[in-house]
């Protein structure tokens, strides 16, 4: 359920600034959601990592860049707490900084990290956000594109979302 209100927001977002090359961009991303959308549990939480193409951004910089080596893969990452986490820590500035430590790209090379991630405040008590942005120029070429997140702030465990580059970058290149 929580997937497909996710996939109709993101849906929504691109359906609202529909041209063509938008309109075919909304569909394939409504046919293939699964691509786009990684939900794991762990102890109790739940995490979503979803794309976010760049064209649903309204600072998606030049249209050029979403195929150049310049190009940026933009990613959610919202955290659902339980509801009763006695387990979340009471000073909440952990949550806001060194977070790009906690994101690693690929099993070879852990040591690169995304450009930026930027906490985004949701109100709400149990569930935390986080955009992630990735530079393509720092992934190893391949089909599959893996963000492991090291995570020390909540489950205390280190997970892996895998999603197909190959959809992502159909889907970037019918914006484009």
């Amino acid at each position: 359920m929580r997937k497909w209100i996710i996939g109709a927001a993101v849906w929504l977002v691109l359906a609202a600034c529909s041209d063509g090359k938008r309109g075919k961009a909304v569909d394939q991303y409504a046919k293939n959601r699964d691509a786009f959308t990684k939900t794991l549990q762990r102890n109790g939480f739940t995490l979503q990592f979803d794309y976010i193409p760049s064209g649903a951004l309204s600072q998606s910089g030049n249209p050029a860049d979403t195929l150049s080596e310049n190009r940026l893969y933009h990613f959610r990452l919202q955290v659902i707490c339980p509801v009763a986490n006695d387990g979340v820590s009471k000073d909440k500035t952990i949550f806001y900084y060194g977070l790009d430590s906690l994101f690693t790209l690929g099993a070879e090379n852990l040591t690169v990290m995304p450009v930026s991630v930027e906490p985004v405040t949701t109100g709400i008590a149990t569930r935390f956000e986080y955009l992630v942005t990735i530079a393509a120029k720092d992934l190893v070429p391949g089909k599959q594109l893996e963000i492991i997140y090291h995570d020390r702030l909540f489950t205390n465990t280190r997970m892996s979302f895998v999603f197909d580059r190959t959809q992502i970058d159909e889907l970037e290149k019918t914006y484009s």
